[in-house]
């Protein structure tokens, strides 16, 4: 895990979401009645028009036909994509849950977007599908909605932009190689009471390489790979070495209100040889964010982050031993 600056450029991201028309057509995405289903009065027949009334007056005229008027949406696709986020904007009366099959979720807060996860874009087992973004809003206010509605198929995604301190790495095997990582993942999600507002999540990782050559060892240096880093390995004599790192981290979140989310996380990382961040030290990092949602489609997330390296310098190039940053991003869903 190399430990460097730079701007992350989060990238546009596009899923399709495909499901059998019974599952997705059973409760939210039922067409809209056409005026060519509304209750029609029964025919008059031409004779019964020419048959004088009680008094004996002549048969009134037709009376004219009441048009009822039907809001019809923009027709341009983009004034229908910009309504539907407008509307989403303006928020709505929160109704009853829908009914659904099984046990309820275990999160119900913010800033996780789903209760419960699907599987890939697909629809959850025994949920109803009730997800419409605006994308697809604007679609189905179309000509062909009725027919994209049938199909069963849904396009949804987001595009999040923002700057940011970022690291990286890889899973794969262990053998010494690119990013050649083998590693194993620890996962515990609580919330502290039924009603409570807090609630935490922990996720910790051991991850390692076999066969890391000594970045002190003459020959152990001719064996280094392109891109490939190198471990500190103690002693010096020898040429090769095991490079272990472990990590843990802790999200403490508080809801303040239904658009709004408190997140507290602090972590600690231990390259043991250096040879995730090509320095051989104990970090920690301490963050303090704020998340708000604009409807259901924008979500704003700005933080400040302290970070420290205890056992040598490791940011700025190994000039100093802490960090500082204050970043923040916009995920626009759709």
């Amino acid at each position: 895990m190399k430990l460097f600056n730079m701007t992350a450029y989060r990238f546009f991201v596009l899923s399709i979401a495909c499901a059998t028309s019974h599952l997705i057509l059973g409760s939210t995405l039922s067409a809209q009645p056409s005026p060519d289903n509304s209750t029609e009065a029964p025919e008059v027949s031409e004779t019964d028009k020419n048959v004088p009334g009680p008094d004996g007056t002549a048969p009134a005229a037709d009376a004219p036909t009441a048009e009822v008027a039907v809001p019809n949406p923009p027709q341009n696709f983009i004034r229908r994509f910009v309504k539907a986020y407008l509307d989403d904007w303006k928020g709505s009366p929160d109704g009853p849950a829908p009914k659904y099959r099984g046990f309820p979720a275990p999160v119900s807060n913010p800033p996780f977007p789903f209760t419960v996860w699907p599987y890939s874009g697909s629809v959850t087992i025994g949920q109803p599908w009730t997800q419409a973004g605006p994308l697809m809003t604007a679609i189905w206010a179309g000509s062909g909605g009725d027919a994209w509605k049938k199909s069963g198929v849904q396009i949804y995604g987001w595009l999040n932009a923002g700057a940011n301190y970022v690291c990286a790495n890889s899973i794969n095997d262990s053998k010494y190689a690119y990013n050649n990582l083998a590693a194993y993942y620890a996962t515990w999600y609580h919330k502290f009471s039924k009603t409570s507002s807090w609630h935490s999540a922990t996720e910790s990782w051991y991850q390692y390489e076999t066969q890391v050559p000594n970045v002190n060892n003459p020959i152990g240096v001719n064996l280094t790979q392109t891109n490939a880093n190198v471990a500190i390995c103690k002693p010096d004599y020898e040429v090769r070495c095991y490079a272990p790192s472990f990590a843990i981290v802790n999200y403490l979140e508080k809801q303040l209100g239904k658009k709004d989310y408190l997140s507290i996380r602090n972590e600690f990382f231990d390259d043991y040889k250096g040879q995730r961040t090509g320095f051989k030290t104990r970090y920690t990092e301490h963050m303090l964010g704020w998340g708000h949602w604009v409807g259901t489609t924008i979500l704003f997330r700005p933080e400040l982050r302290y970070e420290r390296a205890y056992d040598m310098p490791a940011y700025n190039n190994g000039l100093k031993k802490n960090q500082f940053t204050a970043s923040g991003d916009i995920i626009f869903f759709f």
